[in-house]
């Protein structure tokens, strides 16, 4: 399965006289002939940053919080609230992590919490993470070097996921 997310293109007025914003689209397509699965207009307004996707789990991410919807695009919970969370990855089926600035954290994806514990990773802002699946999380951001100018850079986390 492929999932893509976008904005639905429809404005929803967010109470300011000038301002709208279009809300979260999620679609799934079949990875074998391309025939749409589903789609999915969500209740939250911005813009997507990541998707992860799991056995039974997709989660985006983006200002708007985090949402996580099932196989079949029905959602399980969000985390609605205003943040720049731009990477997001699965490292167990009851724990995500999730990139907020330059703070790496973990989440639960059974309901959406945070464990409240963070590392600061300077590297991490603006950035993705990846998984390998073992024990260490990379994350690719850049690091703000003079208040202006950004340069690419790596961190490498050994990941500690708390057993359930």
């Amino acid at each position: 399965m492929l999932v893509v997310g976008g904005l639905d293109g429809e404005n929803v007025n967010n109470g300011c006289a000038s301002s709208v914003e279009s809300r979260i689209w999620l679609a799934a397509i079949s990875a074998s002939d391309g025939s749409l699965l589903w789609s999915q207009v969500a209740s939250p307004t911005g813009a997507i940053s990541d998707i992860a996707i799991g056995d039974d789990l997709i989660v985006a991410t983006g200002d708007f919080g985090t949402l996580a919807v099932d196989a079949d695009g029905n959602e399980r919970w969000s985390a609605l609230e205003a943040s720049y969370r731009t990477g997001i990855e699965i490292v167990s089926p009851d724990y995500l992590v999730i990139v907020e600035f330059a703070r790496v954290y973990l989440m639960n994806a059974i309901d959406g919490t945070e464990s409240g514990d963070f590392v600061e990773v300077r590297e991490a802002q603006d950035g993705r993470v990846f998984f390998d699946g073992a024990d260490t999380l990379y994350v690719a951001g850049a690091r703000r070097r003079d208040g202006q100018s950004r340069q690419p850079a790596v961190a490498a986390l050994r990941v500690n996921v708390p057993d359930e």
